[in-house]
């Protein structure tokens, strides 16, 4: 009753891919009104981002491209990547019918490499909702380093491993709270860590409101919800789901 994700059990890359092509032609799972969830971010975005109009964006693990699309009005041209070649299909179909077709372009690339994109190339990378998928944190936050230019910043919404949710209300009622057996969800200290490694001069890592709706049942959910605006409110960490990591690299390195 109370069940509404099971884990699936992966291996390596090629298993994870296989998940998200399957995701890409049977739509994706939603955590709450897809409209406001994507105003939601893209409002984060814009303010941590510090978007201008002369700005080269790279959205890493794009999917189908919503966020890319939703922001192409306010930069010069945009470049969605994503390993799985469905949901490249399914954001160039988008791309196609959109006014801001002509500034966008969408590549199968993996974020741990970024083989498509020359050194020191771009202003911003954005990355929501996939760093949890990837396998090797640390070459992502390298290539997003290489890749940017000087006074580059990366902004990153990532699930926090802390939640309450993850840490001890789901597994405390046997439920899972990962898609994938290989997702892992990192702490605030590990993303510093992460940022520090690649050579980020500078590096802030909040909160953002992410409850997992389409993980669990409604009662479940409104109750974190709950938790979420008390957490919000109060400053509690444990009670925020979603962890907010912005990185810098300096001008002139």
């Amino acid at each position: 009753m109370w069940r509404r994700l099971r884990t699936r059990r992966v291996r390596d890359t090629s298993d994870i891919k296989v998940f998200f092509e399957e995701l890409a032609q049977n739509n994706y799972d939603r955590h709450g009104d897809p409209e406001k969830l994507l105003r939601y971010h893209i409002g984060i975005i814009k303010r941590y981002g510090q978007l201008k109009d002369s700005d080269l964006l790279l959205d890493l693990g794009c999917g189908g491209g919503e966020h890319l699309l939703a922001l192409a009005e306010v930069i010069r041209r945009g470049i969605g990547i994503d390993f799985s070649e469905s949901m490249i299909r399914l954001a160039e179909a988008l791309r196609k019918k959109s006014l801001w077709r002509k500034k966008l372009r969408f590549r199968v690339d993996k974020a741990e490499h970024l083989a498509t994109l020359p050194d020191e190339s771009i202003n911003v990378a954005i990355c929501v909702g996939s760093l949890e998928h990837m396998l090797d944190k640390r070459a992502v936050f390298r290539s997003v380093f290489r890749k940017l230019r000087s006074g580059g910043r990366f902004v990153c919404l990532t699930v926090n491993r802390g939640y309450i949710w993850h840490s001890c209300i789901g597994p405390l009622l046997g439920l899972d709270t990962r898609h994938l057996s290989t997702d892992k969800f990192i702490t605030k200290r590990e993303a510093v860590r992460l940022s520090s490694d690649a050579c980020f001069a500078k590096t802030s890592v909040s909160y953002w409101s992410f409850v997992p709706l389409g993980d669990m049942h409604f009662v479940i959910g409104f109750l974190m919800q709950m938790l979420d605006r008390i957490g919000r409110r109060l400053k509690i960490d444990f009670l925020r789901g979603g962890l907010l990591i912005l990185a810098k690299k300096e001008s002139g390195s």
